[in-house]
């Protein structure tokens, strides 16, 4: 395991989303209780939805702790200057709008508000 994810932030989140996990499941047992208790449908339900939960919140940790161990590179959004020899983005000034004049103010509108960027 990289040491990115022992910094005092990540043990921070890892401890908070054991905590949270153990909450969720905690919650899920109790209302499996109540549904048992009272019989209740609306408490059965809950009781199967808060495991659930808990395993969203793992599958987040999850892809948190797997997006930052990409490279940075991989991480960073591509811009024009950063495109492959060959490629160019096409922007709203490229589509042909001829036919449609609201499509052609709009694209205007576009370009002009990409030009302020």
């Amino acid at each position: 395991m990289r040491q990115l994810l022992t910094s005092p932030r990540w043990v921070v989140i890892h401890l908070a989303v054991l905590a949270l996990i153990a909450v969720q499941l905690r919650l899920g047992l109790w209302q499996w209780h109540r549904a048992e208790g009272t019989g209740g449908v609306q408490n059965l339900g809950y009781a199967i939805q808060w495991p659930i939960f808990a395993g969203f919140t793992l599958y987040l940790w999850w892809r948190s702790c797997r997006d930052e161990l990409k490279p940075a590179s991989d991480r960073t959004p591509v811009y024009d200057d950063d495109l492959p020899t060959g490629q160019t983005r096409v922007t709203a000034a490229d589509v042909d709008d001829s036919d449609d004049p609201e499509l052609a103010a709009y694209n205007a509108y576009l370009a002009s508000l990409d030009e302020g960027r």
